[in-house]
């Protein structure tokens, strides 16, 4: 599907803003013991192991991993909008940007110590097909690759394309339709290309082209992170149990051992997560060590799997306290926890946050820190009063979300006016977490 912005109800891996159940505030204990509870409440639960060095509250990702967050402009010098696709280093983040509405047009490299960027390619669009539209972006030590396809018309149909990571000319390596043209998830190795198709079922070619084959062994399953391979398909529903997890390279089947009444299961080499019955969101590291609970947090769904061993949790209204004033409260729409490290941060705001335009697991979390909540008033019906803001916002640029759409307040009384949440400002830079940049 096109390179879209995030968006609540999105089928694309990136774009969705966050729910957490309660304003909850998760503490890194030691690397496998979490404690989380709600502010001013004691801790609800402390799993396996001792306490160490407990923090009441749940730092920005700035703080816990500040070599990994800068600014970005929002929009090239030229005005086309830039969309973060992935980590190219530690220092640079390689960018779609956009003509116009979801229309990629060359792929650059930000530098955020130069504050500079170079242009390595445009993007070709193939003559005569309608609805066309670049979807997500593969890097490798030597290429880039991607594939473009038609999401609005009904054909299962795709193209794909690979160019040096250094920059050049792409080349068509192969125009493919049905079955294999479903393409879900794409990542480029050393002199091939491998693909998953949304009925599962993973596919190879040479970077010179040539005709697809399917790997032995991947019916039914769907690219993770190569060579691991899982049975739950990339835009899969967060409740849906992972029950396989398999290396296509060595026929390796990593073990998934979870509680019986386990929900959203989601597995990598590194660690499971899932909820339990009762709602509690568990981590079962692929080692000996001990299971971790993070028991004040209420949800169905288990962790989701990011780029270099993170997991993310959703949660709109996962808050930090920095201070005793409660207006200076800063509100997260996900938390990042990292369970090797047991390092964890809040990323987003209360207005959302988006996933980079990778194929493979995202290395790159992005957000407008700019745009604002505020309430939107309408005169009651009959009345000709103009709309206007309930407060004061400073900017003129109105955002609907669709993740916080217009919420009219009722009232009794049949003259006031009509209230609603609304987002504004914004649209002048990114505020951008490089999973890359962390060691």
């Amino acid at each position: 599907m096109p390179l879209a912005p995030l968006r609540e109800s999105s089928d694309r891996h990136r774009g969705r803003s966050a729910m957490l159940v309660g304003a909850c505030v998760l503490t890194v204990i030691t690397a496998t013991t979490l404690l989380v509870s709600f502010r001013g409440s004691d801790a609800d639960r402390v799993t396996t192991g001792s306490s160490i060095g407990a923090s009441p509250t749940i730092a920005p990702a700035a703080q816990v991993w500040p070599q990994a967050v800068a600014k970005i402009p929002a929009t090239a010098p030229d005005g086309w909008k830039y969309r973060p696709i992935t980590g190219f280093g530690p220092d640079e983040i390689l960018l779609a940007a956009e003509s116009s509405f979801e229309k990629t047009g060359r792929l650059e490299v930000f530098n955020v110590k130069t504050a500079k960027s170079r242009i390595l390619a445009k993007m070709p669009e193939p003559g005569g097909v309608d609805s066309y539209f670049v979807q997500d972006v593969a890097v490798s030590p030597k290429y880039i690759a991607w594939w473009g396809a038609t999401p609005n018309t009904n054909q299962q149909w795709a193209d794909v394309w690979v160019m040096p990571r250094s920059g050049g000319v792409p080349s068509k390596v192969i125009e493919t339709s049905g079955m294999t043209g479903d393409i879900e998830r794409l990542e480029v190795l050393e002199e091939t290309i491998v693909w998953s198709v949304s009925s599962g079922g993973v596919y190879e070619i040479g970077i010179a082209g040539g005709a697809p084959h399917r790997i032995l062994g991947s019916e039914g399953l769907h690219i993770l992170s190569w060579p691991w391979a899982t049975d739950v398909p990339r835009h899969s529903t967060a409740s849906s149990k992972q029950t396989r997890l398999v290396n296509l390279v060595s026929g390796q089947a990593a073990p998934i051992s979870v509680l019986s009444d386990a929900q959203g299961i989601r597995c990598t080499p590194v660690w499971c997560s899932f909820a339990s019955n009762s709602g509690e969101l568990n981590i079962q590291p692929q080692t000996a060590a001990p299971r971790q609970v993070l028991g004040m947090i209420r949800t169905r769904q288990g962790m989701e799997p990011l780029g270099n061993d993170f997991g993310l949790i959703r949660g709109r209204s996962g808050k930090s306290q920095s201070t005793s004033d409660a207006s200076q409260e800063e509100e997260f729409s996900a938390i990042l926890f990292h369970p090797p490290s047991g390092a964890v941060g809040g990323v987003g705001t209360e207005s959302g946050f988006s996933f980079g335009a990778s194929s493979s697991l995202a290395s790159v979390i992005y957000w407008d820190a700019d745009i604002k909540r505020t309430q939107v008033c309408s005169p009651a019906a009959g009345s000709t009063a103009p709309q206007v803001p309930a407060e004061e916002t400073g900017s003129s640029t109105t955002h609907e979300s669709k993740a916080e759409p217009q919420r009219p307040v009722p009232s009794l009384d049949p003259g006031a006016r009509r209230c609603g949440t609304r987002f504004v400002g914004g649209g002048e830079e990114l505020t951008v977490l490089n999973l890359a940049a962390i060691r």
